[in-house]
């Protein structure tokens, strides 16, 4: 069973250059149906797996856009035979992991940062020493990378602007969670996992950080914005997209719905509600089309999605995360004790 979301994903796997012959690592991971190309360093996003140079290590994997199961098996493959051809790694080598933000508010990184950074001495646990607090140049502490003032920033004003806006409060690009891939990449950047070429280690860091952005997303403080920002001109985007991250979803029925044709109202425990676009309607000021197809809630519309945000969600380190992830990482917490 598939444990991933479908969230796109990216990977950068740093390791040494001993006994490394690069043509020959490209060929191999070719011929076993995954294209790769050994190339000169540098920022360009591809189709294909490139093998580059590193000033920080040696030499670096880096993955193209990836998604889903497929992208799981793709990198399953690269590293069984980085694996196999001998590649290591050792303390200056790192895992970097990139995952798509273009659905996220500046809002929703908030809450991505504040939760790393709450949990950040229980994340450190399942990393060797040289990956924890700051004691790694190039992945040092949340709280150093990230300025405090974006814990006191206004939720309902962050949950207006796209993820970009966040990247002001970021004070290097050298910290577990950089944000300055925002900007670049459109995607956040989590530096914090040792080099490794072991896919179980490897595949359990991905799934555990795109169920923690998906989870961190649900979290809000209960405030409520009257105009929203839709990213895509839709019927009633203001009310959609602002409870879908509660797990809630307004769907186009196109069934009779008295009278007229409908939506149905999914709510976080699956119960089903239908609303015609007159009732829809009602939650709007008169005449409320701004430029940019933008709408207004009134009263009674804000108090619609506040229900949502009203309800809450789990904001410990685990909620969400699959079982299996969950204990991979217990046990890792405990062999690095031991």
């Amino acid at each position: 069973m598939f444990l991933g979301t479908q969230r796109r994903f990216g990977v950068e796997i740093e390791f040494t250059r001993a006994n490394v012959n690069r043509d020959a690592l490209a060929r191999a991971i070719t011929d076993a149906g995954v294209p790769c190309a050994s190339e000169y360093y540098n920022h360009q996003t591809v189709s294909h797996w490139k093998l580059t140079t590193d000033a920080s290590c040696g030499l670096e994997m880096v993955s193209p856009i990836l998604q889903g199961e497929s992208g799981f098996q793709d990198l399953k493959t690269v590293l069984d035979i980085m694996v196999e051809m001998g590649c290591t790694v050792n303390r200056s080598t790192g895992v970097h992991v990139h995952l798509e933000a273009a659905d996220l508010t500046a809002l929703d990184v908030k809450n991505i940062v504040t939760r790393y950074a709450d949990n950040e001495a229980e994340i450190d646990s399942w990393f060797p020493r040289s990956r924890r607090a700051s004691n790694n140049t190039y992945c040092r502490s949340v709280s150093q990378g990230i300025d405090v003032s974006f814990r006191n920033v206004d939720d309902g004003a962050l949950d207006a602007e796209r993820a970009t806006s966040a990247q002001g409060y970021m004070r290097h690009r050298f910290c577990k969670v950089n944000l300055n891939s925002l900007s670049r990449y459109n995607t956040i950047e989590f530096r914090q996992h040792a080099g490794s070429t072991d896919f179980n280690k490897v595949s359990n860091w991905v799934l555990f950080l795109q169920h923690f952005v998906e989870q961190s997303r649900k979290i809000k403080s209960g405030s409520v914005s009257s105009v929203h920002q839709p990213w895509k001109k839709k019927p009633f985007a203001e009310i959609r997209e602002q409870i879908a991250p509660f797990g809630a979803e307004l769907k186009w029925w196109g069934a009779n719905v008295r009278g007229g044709r409908g939506w149905k109202l999914i709510r976080p425990n699956g119960e089903v509600e239908v609303f015609s676009n007159l009732e829809l309607d009602a939650f709007y000021v008169d005449g409320g089309n701004l430029t940019g197809g933008q709408r207004v809630l009134n009263q009674q519309g804000m108090e619609f999605v506040a229900q949502f945000a009203g309800s809450g969600a789990d904001s410990s380190l685990n909620a969400s995360i699959p079982a299996s992830v969950v204990d991979f990482f217990n046990q890792r917490r405990d062999a690095l004790a031991a």
